[in-house]
């Protein structure tokens, strides 16, 4: 059961742009949180995706001349906001 959640996120992934940051939330549909995580972990050992934080990953977008473009905390700070039906005000 969890290889078919494997491949039906690894296909989910394939078709949306590199760069994005998700969450375990966002494949709870699939099944359990238990195989989505353990699913997500396995991909993160392929290199298919990278682990940012817990339960915080990156499709990574990578550069012939720079390698891995990592997301910015701007970037990150924007998905946990939309997850969370959040606003984000700057202070100063």
């Amino acid at each position: 059961m969890s290889y078919s959640i494997l491949k039906s996120i690894d296909a989910k992934l394939s078709t949306t742009n590199k760069g994005r940051v998700f969450f375990i939330n966002d494949f709870a549909y699939l099944g359990s949180e238990d195989s989505v995580r353990q699913s997500l972990s396995r991909l993160t050992r392929q290199k298919t995706i990278m682990r940012l934080a817990k339960g915080i990953y990156y499709y990574p977008k990578r550069d012939d001349l720079l390698g891995v473009l990592m997301p910015s905390a701007d970037q990150i700070a924007q998905a946990i906001a939309k997850r969370d039906k959040a606003r984000i005000i700057p202070t100063v």
